[in-house]
């Protein structure tokens, strides 16, 4: 088994910059080989700060024979015609959520995985945090008694403009993409199911015709269901509850926790109970286990996930457009 991966960078994002190649450089598992942006000046600027070996354009990366991984961070609208390329070129891809916009673009892409045999992973990486174990360790104790409902909120304050990919409808912008997938993730995770049906409902930005908040519930097997409110423009809050038979599980910050910043959780029976949680770099754990499936060739469990949670995102696309509940059983 390798002791170690080698990563290239394909887009100079500031969650890049910030989060991902730092954590990259410090985990045990992977080395930092090749940084590549649509700008060289920033490409060069990205390898100097963070000391990779070489730089250059995206097919520059691509065409690296000493990368094993590539990190996708661009725009959502155009991720698929670079993970397409990546797989193509036997790099397996770990790439910034939403992979894609819509299910047709995630199919394309995992038929690319497929065929070249390289894994993919979408950069969900609270899922990795030591907070989301201990909510596993406590759902499973049945501290809460048995789960019924998952209930989530993610707001940010960015504020709509024509420089934010997120406002612009051709690179993939708006809230579902963005922000929604979290708690369609969190959603499924929480229930360890997939959804029977989905509705949601997307506010406009009318300037930037783009969905800028909305709501969205699911029913799970078991009657248990799920809801959340994502929006922009609004005061930050990042919570969750889980509610069960005899009692509830409040986190406060649940999606965008910090490295620096200590975990708590809530538990809410007959008695509170508070369970605090040391700092932890998620994106770091999350690296760490991308590589490892890497280093087992446990490629088709990765995929499934990105084909679920793209059905569920489908699904959700369409309740919207044509304003009732979705099943997915008549998505195809």
């Amino acid at each position: 088994m390798k002791k170690s991966l080698r990563f290239g960078i394909i887009g100079c994002s500031s969650i890049a910059e910030r989060v991902t190649i730092p954590s990259i450089v410090e985990s045990k598992y992977s080395v930092l080989k090749n940084i590549g942006s649509r700008s060289i000046i920033k490409a060069k600027k990205f390898s100097k700060k963070f000391n990779s070996e070489s730089c250059g354009n995206y097919e520059d990366v691509l065409n690296d024979k000493n990368t094993d991984v590539v990190y996708i961070s661009l725009p959502i609208g155009l991720q698929e015609k670079w993970i397409i390329k990546a797989a193509n070129a036997q790099k397996h891809i770990l790439c910034e959520k939403s992979i894609s916009t819509s299910l047709k673009s995630i199919k394309k892409i995992i038929l690319a995985c497929k065929k070249n045999n390289v894994s993919i992973m979408e950069g969900f990486s609270y899922r990795f945090h030591p907070q989301q174990k201990e909510v596993e360790r406590i759902l499973n104790q049945k501290r809460i008694g048995e789960i019924r409902n998952f209930s989530s909120c993610f707001l940010l304050p960015i504020l709509p403009s024509a420089n934010n990919f997120r406002f612009n409808k051709k690179l993939g912008g708006g809230i579902l993409n963005d922000v929604c997938c979290y708690i369609i993730n969190a959603s499924r995770l929480t229930m360890k199911d997939e959804p029977i049906s989905v509705m949601c409902k997307l506010f406009k930005n009318k300037k930037f015709n783009i969905d800028n908040n909305g709501i969205v519930s699911m029913m799970f097997p078991g009657n248990r269901t799920t809801f959340g409110i994502f929006g922009y423009e609004k005061m930050y809050s990042t919570w969750c509850k889980i509610f069960g038979s005899s009692g509830f599980v409040s986190i406060d910050n649940y999606y965008s926790i910090n490295k620096t910043t200590k975990a708590k959780i809530d538990i809410i029976t007959k008695r509170k109970t508070i369970i605090k949680i040391n700092s932890a770099n998620k994106s770091k754990l999350m690296i760490e286990h991308f590589c490892k499936k890497i280093f087992d060739s446990k490629h088709a469990n990765l995929m499934n996930e990105v084909i679920k949670q793209g059905m569920v995102m489908e699904a959700s696309r369409i309740s919207n457009l044509k304003g009732k509940t979705v099943f997915l059983s008549d998505l195809k």
